[in-house]
This record gives structure tokens, sequence and C-alpha cells, in this order.
């Protein structure tokens, strides 16, 4: 932690706002310009602190002399700090030049916590060595976003990948494959499971298909998580519509849905209030709490709004309704997210998992031998929560083996994959799904 002298000047980033939300006394910040929040825990006048470095620099003294816990004034400046929601300024309210300096300080300081998200062309002519390469030059593992028409076509380098990957050679947190046309071949499928890696099918008409995708069957047969990606209209919001998605995703045993929300084209050339940005965001919630994996692809990530992950540049061509449309999705979301990690305590780390969730329900994984767990060995574990169960039987399958290890809400199956990489666990395969489960075929081993 670093302790600033008395005689420097602090205030909060102009993009910082308290949100109009209050949940078991804690109050949330919302920071438009890194998308991201943060909680302010009840008492000791926590808010009153963040308010008093609203609107004009404050000197470190000033905030010293006022709050009596000198400990806690440097604590709080010093999480603030590390993600760029106070800088340290002149006296003087600093200019828009002096603050775009000052952000991109705070941005840079950022990136050495946060993992990044890096977009591969696999139809660009890079060998293996130069695609690994780039991977492990990343500080943190990255996010991975493989982009090629056709799986098919890339056989050798995924297994090839996979292989590295499973041995601890390559490191990657989240993968994603996104192509235009599916395979239908099992050893590539095997690959994809054996990378951790989920598929985006790019062109998926809204609400649903006429005809059959090809090679969906066969690869949710394979037990590889497909996600559909779609533009919704504002039919949206109407249910009846929203039931016929669920009902073709449910039937396909789609695992997930990526849905793409453009403002300027739900709403050309419209006046349009955020209370109906609201009520859209509202309809991706009803599928999300029906469905369980629904992400909105061109709007910030709940890794990204909850710091874990470094936002995608943020876009500077936007309209003022794309803009303003942005900005209601944050105050709409980080709530929720936020509202997930205060009333469970527990999911903040796997060392607060193992303490507070009960040891006597981790009967099997403390005694793998009672499933006849040996090297090699392929288990589902369904509900699979943070991946505590997961992360335990990991060893007694041995790295030939696999956990597969199911949970229906995204952004629990994102902190389990974090768990998991945080402690080099390669031979669990985290994924969210819905609340159909998929037929599988396997065996215990």
């Amino acid at each position: 932690m670093l302790t600033l002298p008395n005689n420097v000047f602090v205030m909060l980033d102009p993009d910082v706002e308290i949100l109009d939300v209050e949940m078991a006394g804690y109050r949330l910040l919302c920071h438009s310009h890194f998308e991201v929040g943060m909680a302010v825990p009840p008492g000791e006048g926590l808010l009153t602190f963040v308010t008093e470095l609203m609107g004009k620099p404050v000197s470190i003294g000033t905030l010293r002399e006022e709050f009596d816990d000198q400990e806690l004034v440097d604590k709080m400046l010093d999480s603030l700090r590390l993600h760029g929601f106070v800088h340290v300024t002149s006296q003087a309210i600093p200019s828009t030049e002096e603050l775009a300096h000052l952000r991109n300080t705070a941005e840079q300081t950022r990136k050495k916590t946060l993992r990044r998200s890096i977009v591969i062309d696999l139809d660009a002519a890079t060998s293996i060595e130069n695609l690994c390469a780039d991977l492990n030059a990343e500080e943190n593992a990255p996010e991975v976003l493989l982009r090629c028409a056709r799986l098919a076509e890339h056989k050798t380098t995924l297994a090839e990948l996979a292989r590295l990957r499973q041995a601890g050679a390559v490191r990657m947190h989240r993968t994603v494959l996104q192509t235009s046309e599916l395979t239908g071949d099992s050893e590539l499928c095997q690959s994809l499971i054996r990378l951790g890696a989920s598929v985006n099918l790019e062109g998926v008409p809204w609400p649903a298909p006429d005809h059959p995708i090809a090679w969906l069957a066969e690869m949710t047969r394979n037990r590889v998580a497909v996600h559909a990606l779609m533009t919704p209209d504002l039919s949206i919001l109407d249910e009846v519509v929203r039931d016929r998605v669920m009902a073709w995703a449910g039937s396909e045993f789609i695992s997930g849905l990526c849905l793409q929300l453009e403002a300027d084209e739900l709403w050309p050339a419209a006046d349009v209030t955020e209370d109906i940005f609201i009520d859209v965001f509202n309809a991706v919630g009803a599928l999300e709490a029906e469905f369980g994996d629904v992400l909105l692809v061109n709007l910030p990530r709940d890794e990204v709004l909850l710091a874990y992950t470094a936002s995608s540049s943020y876009p500077t061509q936007l309209s003022d309704l794309a803009n303003r449309f942005r900005k209601a999705y944050l105050r709409w979301r980080i709530p929720y997210l936020k509202s997930c990690e205060i009333d469970n305590p527990w999911s903040q780390t796997p060392e607060a998992e193992e303490k507070l969730v009960r040891a006597q329900e981790d009967l099997l994984p403390n005694h793998p031998e009672l499933l006849l767990l040996r090297p090699g060995s392929i288990v589902v574990d369904v509900c699979g929560g943070l991946g505590r169960v997961a992360r335990r039987l990991a060893p007694a399958v041995c790295q030939e083996g696999l956990i597969i290890s199911i949970e229906m809400f995204r952004c629990i199956s994102d902190r389990a994959r974090r768990f998991a990489c945080e402690r080099n666990v390669t031979n669990v395969h985290k994924c969210a799904t819905s609340e159909k489960p998929k037929p599988m075929s396997v065996a215990f081993q």
C-alpha cells in the first residue's frame, strides 16, 4: 500500500458516479470511463469520504484531519487509485488534456493487475509457435478469441494448442472459437474440450433459424458448448418472442446466447429515454433468468465490470445515443453483479470458499477413491458452482483425465474458471449451460 504525503492533492475522476442503489448498507460507484464498478462498505464514514473527493482536488492532509482513522483513509485511497477512480492531481481542477494524461497513467497501472482480451485470426498465416509466443507474452493468462471461417480447416492447430495447454506450455484463462461454420469431426470436438473452449456461431437469425444448422447437433452431442450469436430487434420486449428463442435454443441444446444490441439500429433517429433502455435490459435479464448463459457481446462483460479483465478498447466513434445506451447498461448491470458478491462473501476467493463452505459436503472430493477414479477418467460435475469440487477431483484423474464442471449462470462459471486458472488447474473444463442438460455419453472410466 502506497502512503501519500499530506501535501498531495487527490480527486475523484469526473466519470465516477454514486449510484442511487443501496444494498445491505453498501453504496455502489460506477466508473463509466473504465467501465468498472466498486462497492463502498457501510459505516466508518466511507461514503462521506468518497463524496469529499468529488468535483475538486482535496489535500491528503485535509482528509486525514476530517477522518480519524488514517490507516482507513490510506486503504480507501489505495483501492480507489488501483482502478482509476481517484487521481493524484495539482491543487487546480485538471484540464481536459491533463485528465486524459491521468487516465492514461491509471490505465497503464490497471493493465498490470488485469488480464487482457486478445483476438487471433486463425485464417491468417501464422505458425503454432508464433501463436503460443503471443499468448505467453501476456503477464496474466489472457482471454482468447480465435476467429475463423470454418472450424474444420484448423483441426491440427487446435489439437496442438490443446496439447500444449494441458501440458502447461501455454496459458489461457478462457478460449472462444468464433466461426460461421461448425464441424462434425469428433476428434476436433475433443480438442476443443481439452482446450477448455466454447464456440460462438455467427449469423444465427433472431429469434430462431427456419432450418436446422449444419453440424450443430453433432457438436453438442460431442459435449462442445455452442453459443448462438444473434442480433435482436425490439421484439425482444415481447415475451412470446423470447419464449420462441428459448424453445429453439432448448431443442437444439444450445449452451448460451450471445446477443448484439445496437442502439442506433434499435431506435433510428429517435429521442429515447433511459427507461426504454432499461426495458430492453430487463428483457435480456428475463432471458438470463430462464436460460442462464446470456451475454451482450458489444457491451462490457461482467468480468470487466468486476475489474478482473481489462476492457477492450472503448469505442471512440459512438453516437450520443449509443453512448447513453452503454452507460445505462453499466448502471443496470453493476448493482446485480455487486449484489451477488455481497450476498455470497465466500465466493470472493478459493481460500474464502474453503473456509466458509462446510467441509462435510465434500465427502467424495476428499475421498475420490469412492468414485473409482484413475488417470484418464472423465467426470461431469453438474451444478459445479465455483468449481471447488472440480478442483479437488482434478489431481485424481491426472492430466490425461478431465473434469467437466457445469453451471447455469455465466457470472458464476467465469469466476470458477478464474479460480482454476489462478491455480494452474488445466484439466477442468468449466462451462455455463442452460437449465436443460445436454444429452451426454460420458464414461466414468
